[in-house]
């Protein structure tokens, strides 16, 4: 097997080569085309927040194999993102792109490194660890299933659990919540739905969610499609329809007892048949009891986010 190379793309090809290879990779899984299409945009047009970010690429043979990004993010804790590999047996690029990320957080100040985390933590938070047979869908990320057990030979530990649970959208003696000016992922744009911004009056608190756009966990969903992309018209005239079938929580601000429950009112309100929560009746230890009809506390999907010490990859 020949050895790894890297290199921390700038603009021109290079960048387009990391940008383009989670979607060369990745695209034939239902509902990732739609994601990883959104990804490159970002990765080709929109700067981290910060401005300030380290874009790495691994070859083999000339051929890019695997890719992730560094950057800084709150309080000053390293990150790295972007994480893309091509198979189970490309370990060595993992440890040598983690490696080269190190040093460049250690050079900005930082002495851990957590991720997968995006340019904001809002964005394809962590590897899917559970679910990855399932659709893609707005708002998570997908991965193979193997993508922790490369993080975790790399040297890299658990620091954080991330479950989604399926709620039917129906009303229950739930609070009502007022419709506000809320920000929506950058991806989802045109064709937010103002029914999902919600705010409640007595807590202050706030929740945001999205319509599926990837068409994730609808099955027989009718998609115009080529190459496993639905057409811009398809879109279009299902926005105008606000035909969706599910929707997916992007942020949560408040207690998610009484913030879940107005959005899936409301959600069953606007049409909506499901929500992916990131919280679920009795499944946060609060006692709760699950209401009828959610079938269960167990999730659906699992992510992980990984944390490891920057001097001991960079020994690596």
């Amino acid at each position: 097997m020949d050895p790894v190379t890297l290199e921390e793309v700038g603009k021109g090809l290079p960048r387009r080569d990391f940008a383009d290879l989670a979607l060369a990779l990745y695209a034939d899984h239902p509902g990732a085309s739609w994601l990883l299409s959104g990804q490159r945009r970002r990765l080709l047009g929109v700067a981290p927040p910060a401005g300030e970010a380290s874009l790495l690429l691994a070859r083999r043979g000339g051929r890019p194999i695997a890719r992730l990004s560094a950057h800084c993010q709150v309080d000053g804790e390293g990150c790295f993102g972007f994480l893309a590999v091509e198979g189970p047996a490309d370990g060595d690029a993992v440890v040598a792109l983690l490696a080269a990320a190190a040093e460049w957080l250690a050079g900005h100040g930082a002495s851990a490194i957590i991720g997968p985390l995006s340019w904001s933590a809002a964005e394809e938070a962590g590897v899917l660890v559970e679910g990855n047979d399932l659709p893609a869908v707005t708002g998570r990320a997908w991965t193979p299933a193997w993508y922790g057990d490369l993080l975790e030979a790399a040297g890299l530990t658990v620091a954080e659990e991330l479950c989604t649970y399926r709620l039917a959208a129906v009303a229950f003696e739930a609070p009502d919540l007022v419709r506000a000016d809320l920000v929506v992922p950058f991806d989802v744009g045109r064709f937010a739905d103002p029914a999902l911004l919600l705010a409640d009056p007595l807590s202050g608190g706030s929740i945001v969610a999205v319509p599926d756009l990837a068409g994730g966990l609808d099955v027989g969903l009718v998609r115009e499609a080529r190459g496993g992309r639905r057409s811009a018209w398809s879109m279009a005239r299902q926005a105008r329809r606000r035909d969706w079938n599910g929707c997916v929580v992007t942020a949560l601000d408040g207690p998610p007892s009484v913030l879940i429950a107005g959005l899936r009112a409301a959600a069953g309100r606007a049409g909506y048949q499901w929500v992916l929560s990131p919280w679920a009746p009795g499944a946060s230890g609060d006692g709760g009891e699950a209401a009828a009809g959610d079938g269960g506390e167990a999730p659906v999907m699992r992510h992980r986010l990984y944390r490891g010490d920057l001097a001991s990859l960079i020994e690596r």
